[in-house]
C-alpha cells in the first residue's frame, strides 16, 4: 500500500480504481482534490492534516506555482478558463472587465490572487471557493518578488509608465522592442538582481537605481535557461558560442577533450559544471574562475523518476556509478555490501533514497550531497508492519494520479 505525504497538491480526479485501492493514507498536504467519479473510491483512504479536501470537476486545470493571466492569453483561449490555483495568480493591468467576464468561467483559489482595483469585484464573482488571499495591486508600481523574464509579451501586459521594484531577479535576454520598453517602464528600482544583454545596458542604467546586483551578458552568448545536459554530439554542435547559463551544465561520460576543443566557446556563467575527470583540465581553460566544478568517473546516472538497483544490475555494470538522484532511488536488500562499495562511486541526493540495514551506512558514506531524505527501508518496514518494498511518495509540489 502506498502512503502519500508532504505534497503541496494531490489530484485524484483521474486515478483508476486499482491505483486508489492501493493508497492507504494521505497526510500533510495543502489540498486534495477529487471528482464525482472517484468519490466513492476514496472513502477508505485516511486523509489527515490537510488544508482542504474538495470535489472539483475534471475540466478544471490544476495550477501549482505562479500563474499570470493577461489580455493576450484570454483573447487566444478557445474556451473560458477553469482553474484551481495553488500558489500565486496575477491578473495583468491590460485585462478588461469584459474580458474577465467572458473568458474566465471559474476559479478555486487556494493561494494568493493579485488584481488591479477595478477588477477585484469582477474577479470575486468568478471565484467559486476562496481559502486564500485576494490582494489589490497598483497600476503604477509593480513589485517583483521571485524571478521574471522581461519579454515583449510581459511589456504589453503593463500599463504605460510603470515603476518596477525588483526584490527578486529579472532577466532581459530576449529580443525586446526598445520603444515598447521605454513606453511601458518609467523607472526601475533594483534591490535584487538583474541579468541583461549588453545591448540593453545603456537603456537600463538610464532609468534604474541599482542597489542590488547587475550582470551584463555579452550579446554573442548562447543563453541556457535551466539545467542542461550535453553529450558528445551536442558539444560539437555548440559552434564555439560563449555560454551564459541560469542552471548547471552536465557533460555526459562520452564527451572527450577533442569534443570540447572543437565545439565549446567560453562558459561565462552557470551554477555548476559536472564532468568526467578526463576532460576537467580542458574545461578549466574555458570557464569563468568563479564557476564550481565537480568531476566524476565511470557512468553518470541522473534519476528523476523511480529507480531500483538490484544485485544483478550492479554485478554486470562495467563501471562504477556517479548518481544524481532527484526522484525515488532504492536498493534491494539482496545487494552485497562489497558489490555496492565497488559499483557505487558517489551519490548526490535531492530526493529520496531507500536503503536496507545492510547498505544504509554505505549509502551515507557515498552520499556527498544530501538535500533530500535517506531512509532505512528495513526499519521503516518494521515500524509500519509492511514489506520493505512498500512505497511512500513525499516531498513534491504536485502529485497527479
Amino acid at each position: 500500500m502506498k502512503k502519500i505525504k508532504n505534497i503541496g497538491a494531490v489530484d485524484l480526479r483521474f486515478a483508476d480504481e486499482e491505483t486508489l485501492k492501493n493508497i492507504s493514507q494521505i497526510s500533510n498536504t495543502g489540498i486534495v482534490i477529487y471528482s464525482n467519479r472517484v468519490k466513492s473510491l476514496i472513502s477508505d483512504i485516511a486523509i489527515t492534516n490537510t488544508g482542504m479536501v474538495e470535489e472539483i470537476p475534471e475540466d478544471y486545470q490544476l495550477e501549482v506555482g505562479n500563474l499570470e493571466i493577461n489580455k493576450i492569453m484570454l483573447e487566444t483561449i478557445a474556451t473560458p478558463l477553469k482553474s484551481v490555483v495553488v500558489g500565486v495568480l496575477s491578473i495583468a493591468d491590460d485585462v478588461t472587465p469584459e474580458l474577465l467576464q467572458d473568458k474566465i468561467a471559474g476559479i478555486y483559489n487556494i493561494g494568493v490572487v493579485n488584481a488591479p482595483k477595478d477588477l477585484i469585484g469582477h474577479l470575486k464573482s468568478k471565484i467559486i471557493k476562496n481559502v486564500g488571499v485576494i490582494r489589490e495591486i497598483s497600476h503604477d508600481r509593480i513589485s517583483i518578488q521571485g524571478s521574471k523574464e522581461i519579454t515583449n509579451s510581459y511589456l504589453n501586459s503593463l500599463k504605460d509608465g510603470v515603476t518596477l521594484e525588483i526584490m527578486g531577479s529579472i532577466a532581459m535576454l530576449d529580443d525586446l522592442d526598445i520603444d515598447l520598453f521605454s513606453k511601458k517602464i518609467k523607472e526601475i528600482s533594483l534591490m535584487g538582481s538583474a541579468s541583461i544583454r549588453e545591448k540593453y545596458q545603456t537603456l537600463f542604467e538610464s532609468i534604474a537605481k541599482v542597489q542590488g546586483s547587475l550582470r551584463v551578458v555579452p550579446d554573442n552568448c548562447k543563453i541556457l535557461r535551466s539545467l542542461t545536459q550535453l553529450d558528445s554530439i551536442q558539444v560539437r554542435r555548440m559552434n564555439k558560442e560563449n555560454i551564459f547559463s541560469h542552471g548547471s551544465i552536465i557533460f555526459t561520460e562520452d564527451v572527450t577533450e577533442a569534443d570540447i576543443q572543437a565545439g565549446m566557446g567560453k562558459i561565462l556563467k552557470c551554477k555548476r559544471i559536472l564532468a568526467n575527470k578526463n576532460i576537467i583540465d580542458t574545461l578549466i581553460k574555458i570557464i569563468d574562475s568563479d564557476i564550481p566544478i565537480t568531476s566524476y568517473k565511470g557512468k553518470l546516472l541522473i534519476n528523476s523518476g523511480e529507480k531500483k538497483f538490484t544485485q544483478l544490475e550492479l554485478q554486470y555494470a562495467k563501471e562504477a556509478y556517479f548518481i544524481i538522484n532527484k526522484g525515488v532511488l532504492s536498493f534491494e536488500d539482496k545487494i552485497d555490501p562489497d558489490m555496492f562499495y565497488e559499483k557505487i562511486d558517489i551519490l548526490e541526493n535531492y530526493g529520496q533514497i531507500y536503503a536496507p540495514d545492510s547498505l544504509y551506512g554505505l549509502v551515507e558514506l557515498k552520499t556527498s550531497i544530501n538535500k533530500g531524505e535517506l531512509i532505512n527501508s528495513s526499519t521503516q518496514a518494521e515500524k509500519e508492519g509492511q514489506d520493505p518494498d512498500s512505497d511512500t511518495i513525499s516531498n513534491m509540489g504536485m502529485l497527479k494520479l
